[in-house]
């Protein structure tokens, strides 16, 4: 079964191609001389050194240099000192969306242009039975920047379960590429669709469940590239205009254990709460090489991301698995300290009778610095129990998060 959050786009043209080069870095300027050859400039009369020494020298002990006075060509009379030309005005600064005190009081909520194709809803949510025994709820947001540009949100979720197994993916489109809501679309939706069918493909193989789970992975991997490959060549567009960062978390639980699978390109953080245990980060963010770089999954060919896959049965009570993207994840760091006190809020929010909904209201959090947009994904056993998320000891005396 499958429930996604987003309905199919229209369709204009689009074909993959290669992305722009990065330019390299420029020489420093060399002095006028040696960018003339050795020459100065023609229309400058040329001083030799020892003229050059004995004007800005004084002609004796005391006696103060004399200025040297500018002769016009044409006139052989003093030329008129040059005027100083004013600087041009400034040009007055935008109104920044944040007043000086971090609060958002003119920030706009504009609608994107009506001729815009591949329309997305600003919200959206979802919550769906994972068997007897297991829920998945998910919400996505359109973030405050977005909302004051007038620019569509470009996160995506899919949520699934078949045979005992639960799926999460949560996407999140590069606001830089121009198709990047539908390229999050896509590969939320072909990669739960490629692991439902796997699934069930798989229900009476004799193969191990951490080689199962592996396997899903990287069929759900490869047919998200595919997904966003094969619509870059029906629009004859590039494969990066679609980029987007990927985050898959899979759940199998076991008689005594949970086996989990996760695999992430890109920013944004999967983890997950045991019950009397700290919370645990079960995938690293994939970033570039510069700190502000983020790698999306048309990076690099699907084969090179098969080194992010984690596939691990984990002792212990599972109370949630999370996956989020960077919109929240940076708003959680540092993790040790801010993870515990999300957990038992999403706990929280799990027990009541839309926990979809639920979602969706916390993440209209308000934050200073924070404004992209929001998804968070969580995957809990039915029975949540807002009191046995975390040890009493950690929740006395634990400071709340700013954004909480």
């Amino acid at each position: 079964t499958v429930n996604l959050n987003q309905s199919a786009p229209k369709t204009p043209a689009d074909a993959p191609g290669d992305g722009a080069a990065q330019a390299g870095s420029q020489p420093a300027p060399e002095s006028p001389a040696v960018a003339n050859g050795g020459r100065v400039n023609d229309s400058q009369p040329v001083e030799t050194a020892a003229e050059s020494t004995q004007e800005k020298q004084p002609s004796g002990a005391g006696e103060a240099a004399q200025p040297k006075v500018e002769m016009d060509a044409a006139t052989r009379q003093p030329a008129e000192p040059e005027q100083p030309v004013p600087p041009p005005a400034p040009k007055p600064e935008p109104e920044p969306p944040v007043g000086k005190d971090g609060v958002a009081s003119n920030w706009k909520n504009v609608e994107p242009p009506p001729e815009l194709e591949d329309r997305v809803d600003h919200t959206a949510i979802q919550l769906l039975e994972a068997g007897d025994n297991w829920m998945m709820a998910a919400a996505s947001r359109r973030g405050k920047m977005h909302a004051h540009q007038g620019i569509f949100r470009e996160d995506a979720f899919g949520l699934g379960h078949a045979e005992g197994w639960n799926f999460v993916i949560v996407a999140d489109g590069g606001g830089s590429r121009p198709l990047a809501r539908v390229g999050s679309r896509l590969v939320a939706e072909a990669g739960i669709a490629a692991m439902i069918e796997e699934t069930h493909n798989l229900a009476k193989s004799s193969s191990s469940l951490e080689d199962i789970c592996t396997y899903l992975l990287h069929h759900a991997l490869r047919k998200a590239y595919d997904a966003i490959r094969k619509e870059a060549q029906k629009r004859e567009r590039k494969i990066d205009d679609f980029g987007t960062t990927f985050l898959v978390a899979a759940h199998r639980p076991m008689d005594r254990q949970h086996l989990i699978g996760t695999l992430q390109v890109g920013d944004g953080l999967i983890a997950a709460q045991f019950r009397d245990q700290p919370p645990v980060v079960l995938a690293d963010p994939d970033v570039g090489e510069a700190a502000s770089q983020t790698l999306f999954l048309t990076s690099k060919p699907p084969n090179e991301w098969f080194s992010r896959i984690k596939v691990e049965p984990r002792d212990g009570e599972l109370a949630m698995i999370a996956c989020m993207c960077d919109g929240v994840s940076d708003d959680l760091i540092p993790y040790k300290s801010n993870l515990p006190t999300l957990f038992s809020f999403l706990s929280d929010m799990v027990s009541q009778a839309e926990p979809d909904q639920a979602l969706l209201e916390f993440l209209a959090y308000e934050k200073r610095g924070s404004f992209d947009d929001r998804t968070l994904a969580v995957i809990y056993p039915r029975q949540a129990s807002p009191s046995t998320m975390h040890p009493a000891s950690d929740q006395e005396g634990a400071s709340r998060p700013p954004l909480l």
